[in-house]
């Protein structure tokens, strides 16, 4: 499997500024609920162009905006996120998307569809190469192009899905390019907000017409051997070390001075916020909701 070095994009793209919300997000329902038809000429690309920026759900424990919907051959997920954190626990360790026929709230039983997906070993290394330097409170603003590269980065890095619960399938792992019609795609819009789609053919989920199933969306954040990676952090000398539970050091990100923008209390601000940023990325979030499909 390919070695994803998600931690060096998900911790720059921390970093910059200027990620868009959705105004009417407060007004928005938490959990959908009601079964819909997918737009017309529906391509599970991650590019979002046929669902109109309009989306059925706002939830806000996994910061993700999103609509569940499902024609006679597959369930389709989109999701938008405008959350840097988010965006970057979903690149870091994928979203799940689970399945129960039988009404369920629990994975036993169901069909659970992962994307994308991360082998994150040697993650924490990689965080030594992200050096944000001047700007307010000693943390660079990453310009357009760098964005941009990052994004690339993610995007191209999201080939693969992990399958479980469905005896049609025997690979764990599959391409998104795959025979068996599970389409996945990751993109960012011009905002730069995440976009995610995910189709899933009907005929693996052991649905019943008429009949709700429970189905869960989960955040996984960054995972190792299926548990949250989550060594402590400590800062020191401009810096922010990640250490193993044995205290041996993994990986320090290095600040370079505050710039006479930002104050060096503003400086230790934002470290201590990018520490916390990073914590979060390991421990998942989710929300269960029932859903019947549309005719």
């Amino acid at each position: 499997m390919k070695i994803l070095q998600t931690i060096k994009t998900t911790a720059a793209i921390l970093l910059f500024a200027g990620v868009s919300s959705i105004a009417n997000a407060q007004k928005m329902v938490s959990i959908q609920e009601m079964g819909i038809a997918p737009p017309t000429n529906i391509k599970a690309d991650g590019k979002l162009t046929e669902w109109n920026d309009t989306f059925q759900a706002y939830n806000k424990s996994t910061l993700v905006y999103y609509s569940l919907a499902n024609d006679d051959k597959n369930l389709y997920l989109a999701i938008k996120c405008s959350s840097q954190l988010a965006s970057a626990k979903i690149i870091a360790g994928g979203i799940n998307l689970i399945v129960n026929p039988a009404g369920k709230k629990s994975d036993k039983g169901a069909t659970v569809i992962t994307f994308p997906i991360a082998n994150v070993g040697n993650a924490y290394s990689q965080l030594a190469s992200v050096k944000p330097v001047g700007a307010t409170g000693g943390l660079t603003v990453v310009d357009s192009v760098e964005i941009k590269e990052l994004h690339k980065t993610a995007i191209a890095d999201a080939k693969e899905i992990k399958v479980r619960g469905v005896k049609e399938i025997t690979d764990s792992v599959i391409s998104v390019y795959n025979d068996y019609g599970i389409k996945a795609g990751l993109n960012y819009d011009a905002k730069n907000n995440l976009t995610y789609e995910l189709a899933v053919p009907l005929k693996y989920l052991n649905l019943t017409d008429g009949t709700p199933f429970a189905y869960s969306i989960k955040v996984n954040g960054i995972q190792l051997n299926n548990q949250p990676v989550a060594p402590s952090l400590s800062m020191s000398g401009g810096g922010i070390s990640a250490l193993n539970p044995d205290n041996t050091r993994v990986q320090t990100v290095t600040f370079a001075p505050t710039s006479v923008i930002g104050s060096a209390s503003g400086g230790a601000r934002q470290q201590a916020s990018l520490s916390d940023d990073i914590q979060s990325m390991s421990f998942p979030t989710d929300f269960w909701g029932k859903y019947t499909l549309a005719k």
